[in-house]
C-alpha cells in the first residue's frame, strides 16, 4: 500500500509525481495507493513523501496461526530478515519493521536477524496482530 503526501496537491502536481511512481513499479502491478494533499511536510524543501507498507502474512506452513514459540524461533526471524533485506534491496531505501501485539516478537527477531548485514530498527506496540515492514521513500529518518 502506498500513501503519497503532496504539498499543494492539484492535477498538475499529481501528474508530475505519478511519473516516478509509475517508473518504480514498471512491469508490475502497482499496489493500492492513496494520494493526500497536505499543507506542508517536515522540511520546506520536501514536496512529496511516499510511504510504502508491506504486510507480511503467516507462512504457508503456519496458516493456523503463529504462537510465541514460533515467533521467537530462529527460522521465523530469518524469514522476516530475508523479507526486510529484499525490500531494502529492491527499493534502495531504509526499511523499518513494526510489530503490534504478538507481531512485536516477529519484528524484533527480524531486526536482530538483519543486524548481521546492516542496521535495521524495530519497534513494537500493543494493538492488532501482525507485522508491517514500512519504507519511507520521500525522506530519510532514523
Amino acid at each position: 500500500m502506498l500513501r503519497v503526501f503532496i504539498v499543494g496537491f492539484n492535477r498538475e502536481v499529481a501528474e508530475q509525481a505519478s511519473g516516478p511512481v509509475a517508473k518504480f513499479f514498471a512491469g508490475t502491478d502497482p499496489p493500492a495507493s492513496t494520494w493526500i494533499g497536505v499543507q506542508a511536510l517536515m522540511h520546506p524543501a520536501f514536496l512529496v513523501e511516499i510511504d510504502a507498507v508491506a504486510v507480511i502474512d503467516a507462512p504457508s506452513d503456519h496458516q493456523d496461526g503463529m504462537n510465541a514459540i514460533f515467533r521467537m524461533s530462529g527460522g521465523h526471524a530469518a524469514d522476516i530478515g530475508t523479507v526486510a533485506a529484499w525490500l531494502k534491496k529492491e527499493a534502495g531505501v531504509p526499511v523499518w519493521l513494526v510489530g503490534t501485539s504478538m507481531g512485536t516478537f516477529s519484528a524484533a527477531g527480524g531486526a536482530i536477524a538483519r543486524t548481521t548485514n546492516d542496521a535495521s530498527s524495530a519497534t513494537g506496540s500493543s494493538g492488532r496482530r501482525g507485522i508491517v515492514a514500512s519504507r519511507r521513500t520521500g525522506r530519510v529518518r532514523g
